[in-house]
């Protein structure tokens, strides 16, 4: 019998068979013109194939203005990584706006707002919210409002919100960078499921566009610096793009305008915006149905912090409105839920920071419920986390010593502000993963996303143990500066990078690992999600 290991890369080498045929960037314009507002009334059905993207254009072209979607879905998905559901604004060959909604099979809705940027063959899909969770659960056949507006020039307000149930959330931002999207575009819904999901059925009930071009502000004589990224990596500078950058596949002729566009599985409309956990090379990893809690599990609520002084102590089934300190070998902690108090401190919501008594964390879910940039997820050194969903503070898991192994986990949507207090107003550095110190640490078989700073970041902490021995394996890779970032350190290490699948969204689009040359990483069996090619070198600093 295969072992588990087998069984996994397996897996990985059959992802990579179908990574050349999943997410490309389509960059073809629908465009509808002489249209400054429109309602189109009438139901329209949607079928929606595993690993397929349908789109439905809203009508209008304009930089600013509104677009809203009515629909709901016939049934929820029984498996998968969820329904993916979007609202696209200036959708043009430049890129486009996005609010984008999921839905997971449990009925939990996220939303955020990105911004798809295209450069020649080369895409860059950037979140510029961090994900919004509904508390409320969306069910089949509900009616579902996702909604867009954007508007400026010089800087570009986004609002994105949805409304259910007779509730309403919102993300809102503002894009002020050198990479916003100023010309005008048309609007675009879309719809997409992963390849591991059924097949789902939707009606659109109404699409509301209102869209209008006002004159553009002229420059001022003493143009401004060219802003820069809101988020560069924390050790080094912007890196140069060295290796060249990773071909997508080219984009589909341009179709022919229609007075009523009807729904197509067939990807030839507007930038495709993968998923907020990536295109469906995500497909098997780690998602909200196979981490965190499991269905069924009754949770006891228990209020306050826990502090574990027996060894072998077991946490079971409890939610805990408070944080959990390990100071006894041993521990087991699983089938629980741990969201910090109401006064957030700055330690991780599951820390041993001053025994270093190894524990496990398993079938767990980890978030902040006061958000924060103080919180943290796994704090720590000597433990083993299994199929956890962290998500909702600045570091899901922060690893201050040796012997850890972070596997089958969801990492994703760190708490992050453009004016960290903690940072003296300076943003937050973020990471899915932080490392400073330790050897014989183990990440497999992890999706991790959504970081502002890194994916993972590898820096030596001086005060604590030399890094060693470090391997990252078998995992879904994305978001960040660069998504992989090692730091110059005082003694040389070589992280092992091997069987990864590298997600498109990353704040610079080809940095998938940065390194210095004396930390340079043993690369093997890594490829990129959006075109099945291998990833055989990283990003020089210095």
């Amino acid at each position: 019998m295969p072992t588990r290991t087998q069984l996994r890369r397996s897996a990985t080498r059959r992802r990579r068979t179908r990574l050349g045929i999943a997410f490309a960037a389509v960059l073809a314009v629908l465009v509808t013109t002489g249209v400054a507002s429109s309602a189109i009334a009438g139901e329209t059905q949607v079928s929606v194939r595993p690993g397929t993207t349908s789109f439905v254009a809203l009508g209008g072209n304009g930089t600013d203005g509104t677009a809203t979607l009515t629909y709901s879905l016939n049934s929820l998905p029984t498996r998968g990584s969820g329904v993916y559901t979007g609202v696209q604004l200036r959708s043009s060959s430049a890129g486009a706006y996005v609010v984008q909604s999921r839905i997971y099979p449990t009925g939990m809705l996220q939303i955020t707002i990105k911004r798809v940027t295209q450069t020649g063959k080369t895409s860059a899909i950037v979140p510029l919210t961090p994900t919004a969770s509904v508390r409320t659960k969306v069910k089949a056949k509900e009616k579902i409002a996702l909604t867009l507006k954007v508007s400026g020039d010089q800087s570009v307000a986004l609002s994105g919100s949805v409304t259910f149930g007779g509730a309403t959330t919102t993300v809102r931002t503002v894009d002020a960078t050198a990479k916003r999207l100023r010309g005008a575009g048309t609007a675009v819904s879309s719809f997409y499921t992963a390849r591991t999901s059924p097949s789902i059925t939707g009606t659109i009930v109404s699409r509301n566009v209102s869209l209008t071009t006002p004159p553009t502000s002229k420059p001022s004589s003493s143009p401004s610096a060219t802003p820069k990224p809101s988020t560069p990596p924390v050790t080094a500078p912007k890196p140069t793009p060295t290796p060249t950058p990773t071909a997508t596949p080219k984009p589909t002729p341009k179709p022919t305008p229609t007075p009523s566009p009807s729904p197509s599985t067939r990807p030839t409309t507007p930038p495709v915006v993968p998923p907020a956990s990536g295109s469906d090379n995500g497909s098997g990893f780690p998602n909200a149905s196979t981490t965190g809690v499991p269905a069924g599990v009754k949770l006891t609520r228990y209020d306050g912090d826990i502090v574990i002084t027996k060894p072998n102590t077991v946490i079971d089934g409890l939610e805990v409105h408070g944080t959990i300190t390990v100071n006894a070998p041993g521990a087991v902690i699983k089938n629980s839920k741990i969201v910090g108090g109401s006064t957030p401190a700055s330690t991780g919501l599951v820390n041993n920071i001053v025994s270093g008594a190894p524990f496990t964390i398993q079938d767990s879910e980890l978030v902040a419920a006061t958000p924060s940039t103080l919180w943290n997820g796994v704090f720590g050194s000597n433990f083993t986390a299994l199929r956890v969903n962290v998500h909702g503070v600045v570091d899901p898991m922060r690893v201050l010593g040796g012997n850890v192994v972070i596997r089958d986990s969801w990492l994703h949507d760190t708490t992050y502000s453009k004016t960290d207090p903690l940072r003296d107003g300076t943003p937050t550095h973020d990471d899915t993963i932080q490392i400073q110190a330790g050897s014989g640490i183990l990440i497999e078989g992890n999706r991790l996303e959504d970081a502002h700073n890194a994916g993972v970041m590898i820096s030596q902490d001086a005060s604590r143990a030399t890094l060693s021995n470090i391997v990252i394996r078998d995992n879904y890779l994305q978001g960040g500066a660069c998504t992989i970032n090692v730091a110059p350190t005082p003694k040389t290490i070589r992280p092992q990078v091997t069987s990864n699948v590298f997600g498109p969204q990353r704040i610079y689009a080809t940095c998938a690992i940065t390194a210095p040359n004396a930390n340079a990483p043993a690369l093997s069996g890594n490829v990129w999600g959006a075109t099945g090619l291998a990833l055989t070198s990283f990003i020089v600093v210095p």
